[in-house]
């Protein structure tokens, strides 16, 4: 009963979305608003428009979020950063701090500028789609779109789906590749504190 209790109340917050979230979802151009779900933190203070389906966050990030113990002024990065509740929680707490967040996947940088100006932090975090390698460049790389399936193939398994990345359940992305030194240059960044 409490699952069915939690699970109608989460969809009947999605639709009674703020008007803020339906303007950033209407101004992004993001697909319909039901393929996103809007989470909160800290009492409503934080708020997280996820995807419906694939990558979603989950408590290992909100515990990175609260452990780390950084101080003013501090200048982080965020190596994959996904929708952006990491750098949303760590800009929440510490309101001084500069947070740049890599992501390599379209769908996902997008969900994380719309997060930034949902939360309105533009400030503090930077989300930017690149890849961090050992050399400026670009590369190919392949997005489930069937997470669940390749996961429990794996499991199950007992071995690696990387071998079938190029077959009907993934999407082929190229994203540009800088290396961490030149990122750093690029950016004007004259020290990184902390690095995930």
């Amino acid at each position: 009963l409490k699952r069915k209790l939690v699970r109608h109340k989460r969809q009947d917050f999605f639709f009674k979305a703020s008007a803020r979230t339906n303007l950033v979802l209407q101004n992004s151009g993001m697909t319909s608003a039901t393929d996103y779900t809007e989470d909160t933190l800290f009492d409503g203070r934080i708020r997280c428009l996820q995807h419906r389906q694939g990558y979603r966050f989950s408590v290992d990030a909100v515990l990175l979020g609260n452990f780390i113990q950084p101080k003013p002024g501090d200048r982080i990065l965020d190596l994959g950063c996904g929708c952006g509740i990491i750098p949303l929680i760590l800009a929440y707490r510490w309101p001084k701090l500069s947070i740049t967040g890599l992501e390599i996947q379209p769908n996902l940088t997008s969900l994380a500028r719309k997060n930034v100006e949902l939360n309105d932090f533009s400030r503090n975090i930077y989300p930017v789609r690149k890849a961090v390698s050992d050399a400026s460049g670009e590369i190919e790389f392949f997005v489930s779109r069937n997470r669940k399936a390749l996961y429990l193939e794996h499991q199950l398994g007992g071995s690696s789906s990387a071998g079938r990345a190029r077959d009907a359940y993934s999407e082929q992305v190229r994203v540009e590749t800088v290396s961490l030194d030149e990122f750093v240059d690029e950016e004007g960044v004259s020290r990184v504190d902390i690095m995930k």
